[in-house]
This record gives C-alpha cells, sequence and structure tokens, in this order.
C-alpha cells in the first residue's frame, strides 16, 4: 500500500513534465512567451513597496525644510516610472491571458485528436 502511494507521487510530476514537453511541442513560441509574461507580471507586483520607500526617503529628506515644492519633481519621477511598469503590466497580463486561452483551447483539442 505504501509503494502504490510513492508511485502515484512520482507519476504525478512525470505527467506533469510531460504535459509541459507537449504543450511546448504544439506551441513552441506562444508558450515561452506567456511564462515571460507571468513572470514580468509577478516581478511589477513586487515594484510599489520599493517606490513608496523611496518616496518616504525623499519625504525625510526634506521634512526639516518645509518646503515640499522642492521634492515634488523627484516624487513626481517616482510616480510616473511607477505607473508605466503598472501600464506594462497590465498589457503583459491581458497579453498572457489571451494566450493562454488559446494555448489552452489548442492544447487540449490536439490531446484529443
Amino acid at each position: 500500500m505504501k509503494n502504490s502511494k510513492n508511485t502515484s507521487v512520482k507519476n504525478k510530476g512525470g505527467i506533469l513534465l510531460r504535459t509541459i514537453k507537449s504543450i511546448f511541442s504544439f506551441y513552441p513560441r506562444m508558450f515561452p512567451l506567456t511564462v515571460i509574461c507571468i513572470i514580468f507580471s509577478g516581478a511589477v507586483s513586487a515594484l510599489p513597496p520599493i517606490f513608496m520607500q523611496n518616496v518616504i526617503a525623499i519625504i525625510e529628506d526634506n521634512f526639516a525644510l518645509g518646503d515640499y515644492s522642492l521634492c515634488a519633481g523627484a516624487i513626481f519621477s517616482l510616480v510616473a516610472i511607477l505607473i508605466v511598469f503598472y501600464v506594462l503590466a497590465l498589457l503583459s497580463s491581458l497579453l498572457y491571458n489571451q494566450l493562454m486561452a488559446v494555448i489552452t483551447q489548442g492544447t487540449l483539442k490536439k490531446f484529443r485528436d
């Protein structure tokens, strides 16, 4: 009984690997592009805390002066960069969702055939 559980766990890993290889053979360009888009979207979701840390550091540096117009340009540039990253992540997310729809439907059709 114990051996059957261990064997089924090993087979699941093998099945997953075979499935990924099959998908890659069906869509050699779309599949890596989809993976890259997913990784990019995930990486961009980690950026806001870094930008907030930089904005807080800029505000702390100019807090003693009391003139926030000095740091407005630096804050605006950081926010603009963050907006650009969010737009790119949105486009990346849209692209990988569309690609995954094509890959999923095509792969299921090819498996059935």
